[in-house]
């Protein structure tokens, strides 16, 4: 993998005056270090986030910014990130923590195979247009039924091959 590709880590906020960790996020670059700043400017996106920022900077303290993994590729912080949410006590995250598009469409692929009908139940429920198409493209319903059930299950394998991305 490149580096380009592991430029990500995941972070919290740290309250200095407990110890307490009450914000844990993924990023790149400074994103770690805006939620400060967005609270020094007047901008509001997290209510309780900015509220205990606002509440550390009022005490002449600064929020603890702790990197807990870096060089990780998108897909490994979001799953860190979750992980971590779901984890945590006290936590301000609005959000569970976000999906990465690949997961997602993991889960879609997971979802179409699941929903695969045996064939004795498919077969028995398709109309006589459907099973006479089929036999004019595939030969016959189970040829069909067998490629359709393996070009779900090679899709899903794809998936959670690396890829070499330059």
């Amino acid at each position: 993998m490149t580096p380009k590709q592991r430029r990500f880590y995941v972070y919290r906020l740290v309250d200095p005056r407990d110890g307490a960790p009450f914000y844990v996020g993924k990023g790149t670059g400074r994103r770690a270090h805006v939620h400060v700043a967005a609270v020094r400017r007047g901008k509001i996106d997290n209510g309780l986030k900015c509220q205990r920022i606002s509440e550390i900077l009022s005490a002449g303290l600064e929020v603890v910014v702790e990197t807990i993994k870096d060089r990780l590729t998108e897909q490994d912080a979001f799953v860190l990130e979750r992980r971590l949410i779901a984890e945590g006590v006290g936590l301000t995250n609005i959000a569970r923590g976000v999906v990465s598009e690949a997961e997602s469409r993991a889960a879609s692929i997971a979802m179409n195979i699941a929903a695969i009908k045996p064939f004795e139940v498919w077969v028995r429920t398709a109309s006589e247009e459907t099973l006479a198409l089929i036999r004019r493209v595939f030969g016959g319903p189970e040829e069909f039924y067998r490629w359709y059930r393996d070009a779900w299950e090679r899709l899903a394998r794809d998936l959670q091959q690396p890829r070499d991305v330059a």
